[in-house]
């Protein structure tokens, strides 16, 4: 029983066209700079000591076991770095695949439900929009699940399409998988979508569409509680973990420090969209008016798509813009269907010209990152000419545009125009990452540079104070000093763990310094702490300073690290 009438089409060429946009945008530059801080090295250490080992079972971290995640993401990016070595590029192949196969299913959703007008529509503005853009190119758990997600609702339209159960079974798999890369919003986002369907065939008295949950539903709970369940078996105490401080306290809890006002989510969904957040008024708008003859199947879909995950998300207290994410594939779907709606019309210019212009005076602004802590805007002599020259380009494109609109350019014409030139900007800055980001952010690529050479040996212990630098021994390939609080420690340490992970971090700076030995601080904690006015201050790298004791280098002198911001 088919309940989406839309006739099926083969691939258009604007549909290809997107496709190559996005394998440019995705792959572009994917290795060009390092990991940022605190989660991309999170991520990347644990596949990285994953690879090495032949147990996969149980991440780790720095050598100490981990179980705030699910380890499919850990699993999939071990496995590239396997067959790619331990690098950049190899470890955001998981991203950028994943968001590669969410918009290749946004895309399949998009035309079953409104036809092939629709389906380019919705995948150009995926790939274009900032947050998708941003978070297909950084190495977290989030794209990936998203992609899982949009599986699964992807398969029960497809399926409610053709009755083919073999989407059906991509339903229930993908949510067995969502759940094994990030717990239950893997299950409850397509889970809620599929009932407010099936509520929508009861309400009006409608066939209810058969979807086996009996069956379906604890397979895909066996396959994302596999993992778990493993773990409890041998470890019992991890059950209370798990449910108390994984799952009540991001929902119920600051337990996490994620506590955001309420405004938090609807400004990050603003901003997510840009650039075609301009657009929103308009297809809102045109919405309501039309809201009598919308299809109420197609309301339900999107109302346990969209609008109930966000009240749920909304109402628990950890927040974190990254939690928008799986949402972002239905807004497109939404928003190029009110793109290319007859009742538009030409209303739409009017916004793409007020965008053009935006976005064309944006990238004046940039001086104003130096407000932010979390931001350093360099001497201009050392950003590339190429950024130069990427930047201009956008700004030109943008007056460009802005003026070609008001000559009647076509609808298709200015989406790709709009996807292509803020794509560019994106990449660009991107790009210089390493440069502009100097705070916590900042890739700990140099600083492990700069301690490969004062210790080319690798034989120094390496003590980081009150920091986690989760990427530092991704790119020294060892393990360093770190603090009990900052291990996230769950079970027992065992080993040499219980002297590499101390308790009390200024009496392992007094028992390190008597050897040669390496401790990294940020500077304002430097000046605080006189337990670590012996050590010799040897460099600086961003916010942190690269101390050795007096065995390792006793001919340092204060010259050598001077203060960032000198008195005058």
């Amino acid at each position: 029983m088919s309940i989406f009438v839309t006739p099926r089409t083969g691939v258009n060429r604007e549909t290809l066209l997107v496709i190559g946009l996005s394998l440019i945008v995705l792959a572009g530059w994917l290795g060009s700079r390092g990991l940022s801080e605190p989660d991309e090295g999170r991520y990347a250490e644990i596949a990285r000591e994953m690879a090495l080992q032949p147990n996969w079972l149980i991440p780790h971290l720095n050598g100490v076991p981990q179980f705030q995640k699910p380890p499919l993401t850990f699993w999939i990016t071990a496995g590239f770095i396997r067959l790619f070595g331990a690098n950049e590029w190899a470890v955001r192949l998981t991203p950028a695949l994943a968001a590669f196969g969410t918009i290749l299913l946004t895309i399949s959703a998009a035309g079953t439900l409104y036809g092939p007008s629709c389906r380019w529509k919705a995948g150009l503005i995926l790939v274009s929009s900032t947050g998708f853009m941003l978070l297909a190119r950084i190495l977290t758990a989030d794209m990936l699940l998203t992609f899982f997600i949009t599986a699964a609702v992807t398969g029960v339209i497809r399926y409610l399409h053709g009755a083919q159960k073999g989407w059906l079974a991509v339903f229930y798999i993908a949510m067995g998988l969502g759940f094994l890369t990030k717990g239950p919003l893997g299950i409850a986002i397509p889970s809620i979508t599929a009932l407010a369907l099936q509520t929508e065939q009861w309400r009006n008295r409608k066939p209810v569409a058969r979807l086996y949950w009996g069956i379906g539903l604890p397979f895909a709970l066996l396959i994302g509680l596999s993992w778990f369940l493993a773990l409890i078996a041998r470890h019992k105490v991890l059950l209370h973990y798990f449910l108390d401080f994984e799952l009540f306290g991001r929902i119920a809890s600051n337990t996490h420090h994620r506590a955001k006002p309420f405004w938090f989510y609807p400004a990050m969904s603003l901003l997510g969209l840009l650039p075609w957040t301009g657009f929103i008024p308009l297809v809102a708008r045109d919405l309501w008016h039309r809201r009598s003859s919308l299809s109420p199947l197609r309301l339900w879909l999107f109302t346990g798509w969209v609008v109930i995950p966000y009240l749920l998300l909304s109402l628990a207290v950890s927040k974190m813009a990254t939690y928008l994410l799986p949402l972002m594939p239905p807004l497109s779907i939404i928003l190029a269907r009110g793109l290319e709606h007859p009742n538009t019309q030409d209303r739409w210019r009017f916004p793409a010209r007020i965008s053009a212009w935006a976005l064309a005076i944006l990238p004046l602004l940039l001086p104003t990152l130096a407000l932010s802590p979390r931001i350093h805007l360099p001497p201009l002599r050392e950003l590339p000419a190429g950024f130069w020259l990427a930047t201009i380009s956008v700004i030109l494109s943008f007056l460009l545009l802005a003026h070609v609109l008001r000559k009647g350019l076509p609808l298709r014409a200015f989406l790709f125009w709009m996807a292509g030139t803020w794509a560019t900007l994106l990449l660009a800055l991107a790009s210089q990452a390493d440069t502009l980001i100097i705070g916590g952010n900042r890739s700990l690529r140099a600083l492990a540079q700069q301690i490969a050479r004062l210790d080319p040996n690798g034989s120094a212990p390496i003590l980081v104070y009150r920091a986690r630098l989760n990427g530092l021994p991704f790119y020294l390939k060892r393990f360093v000093y770190r603090s009990h609080e900052m291990s996230n420690v769950v079970l027992p340490l065992e080993g040499e763990l219980l002297q590499r992970i101390v308790h009390d971090e200024q009496e392992a700076a007094r028992a390190l310094r008597s050897s040669p030995a390496i401790l990294i601080v940020k500077e304002p904690i430097y000046h605080e702490a006189p337990n670590l006015q012996d050590w010799r201050c040897v460099s600086r790298e961003g916010p942190w300073l690269i101390l050795a004791s007096p065995h390792l280098a006793p001919n340092a002198s204060p010259a050598d690290c001077p203060p960032r911001f000198p008195s005058p």
